[in-house]
């Protein structure tokens, strides 16, 4: 409805948050190149709902990301060039300052990154010393922030194909904005969505999509096949005078084709770090995918589960036996059950725990891998482990 209830107390606060980001007008601005005036009229009336200083969802540090990110990429897409609005542009410039004086540090993970690539945007969306500045600040922050919170085999740190996803997703959109402004992209950064890229296999299905493992749910990042088909345009051969969002690209072009990534085969995958086996069946009908690894990093454990060792089937293309995923971030009793380990595919013990999760993003004592083996002979294909 109009006007937009930005504040209502009615759904949770993640829904809130996905209203505050401002993404389907990127959305729009991809559709439709000529919705300039109802792009900027919604910006507008959000201007005018949520001066800074309320406190409310709106000026969380991740929201302000988010939505200076989507303003910026849907103003370039469709806006005229010659003037997005001195309102517009103020805001975008009180948000962006805002972002700067408030870095999650705190945090840390995918919300660090999250600001880091706003801010670095910001330096690419503007023109003058202050944009110059955010530019060459941030973008080395977000590269070394990046390349920091990978492991050894490219995946992500926090353990959630999702996260992964979203994480690759933003060093992406950073790399179509270095290159639209003219910028040269910096080789660490390109080295770390390579080692990004790499790893999808390891974490996708026959069938195109993520395993459900720790934090993770269908259609909140894209697709495995869409990150890696914009990873080898945006490093590659994207024309450099154009914005894009991976989002922004499946819409725009047919980009994302069979052959934009290996999925997993006949062969045994493990990966020492991300912590993920794809054991393949006979006649490569399919595979099992085991979760083997620590369930988060001892610093960040908000997108933790306690399901060691369980595991996803796919058999003749479908998935057969599947992990519940997530589908609550709210405190209270769902939270609690998809972060259980009965909620997994594996183990429980006297009807415990193998990681005592509470609240909505916190754990206290948890479970250490202590033995694992990947075993791949004539006989036996699989992974051995215990905690």
């Amino acid at each position: 409805g109009r006007p937009i209830e930005w504040h209502s107390d009615g759904p949770s606060q993640l829904w809130r948050y996905q209203l505050q980001y401002g993404r389907y007008l990127v959305d729009l601005a991809a559709i439709r190149p000529d919705s300039w005036p109802g792009v900027a009229a919604l910006m507008r009336e959000w201007i005018a709902a949520n001066p800074m200083g309320r406190v409310t969802d709106a000026w969380h540090p991740f929201v302000v990301s988010e939505r200076l990110v989507n303003w910026m990429l849907a103003a370039r897409l469709c806006a005229p060039s010659s003037n997005l609005g001195d309102d517009i542009l103020q805001s975008l410039a009180v948000q962006a300052v805002f972002v700067e004086d408030n870095l999650e540090t705190d945090v840390g993970g995918n919300h660090l990154l999250k600001n880091l690539k706003a801010m670095l945007i910001a330096g690419c969306f503007w023109r003058g010393p202050q944009a110059e500045r955010w530019y060459a600040q941030y973008a080395e922050a977000f590269a070394r922030e990046l390349d920091g919170q990978l492991l050894a085999d490219g995946a992500h740190y926090e353990r959630s194909p999702m996260y992964h996803s979203l994480v690759l997703e933003d060093a992406l959109e950073a790399v179509c904005a270095i290159r639209a402004a003219g910028y040269a992209v910096p080789g660490r950064l390109a080295s770390a969505i390579r080692a990004m890229v790499a790893y999808l296999p390891h974490m996708t299905h026959a069938d195109g999509e993520i395993a459900l493992f720790n934090d993770s749910v269908f259609g909140e990042a894209p697709a495995p096949r869409a990150l890696a088909a914009l990873a080898a345009r945006a490093l590659d051969d994207l024309d450099p005078g154009t914005p894009m969002s991976v989002r922004h690209a499946a819409i725009s072009a047919d980009l994302v084709g069979p052959a934009a990534m290996s999925l997993p085969g006949g062969q045994l995958r493990g990966t020492e770090d991300g912590g993920l086996v794809s054991v393949p069946m006979v006649e490569r009908r399919g595979a099992v995918l085991v979760d083997v690894g620590p369930p988060c990093p001892d610093d960040l454990p908000a997108h933790a589960h306690a399901d060691l060792f369980t595991f996803e089937m796919t058999l003749d293309g479908a998935r057969w036996i599947v992990d519940s995923g997530v589908g609550e971030y709210q405190a209270g009793p769902w939270r609690e059950y998809y972060r259980s380990t009965r909620a997994h595919n594996t183990v429980a013990v006297d009807d415990e725990d193998q990681i005592e999760c509470w609240s909505s993003f916190r754990v206290a004592r948890r479970a250490r891998i202590i033995g694992r083996e990947v075993i791949d002979s004539p006989l036996v294909r699989g992974v051995t482990a215990r905690h």
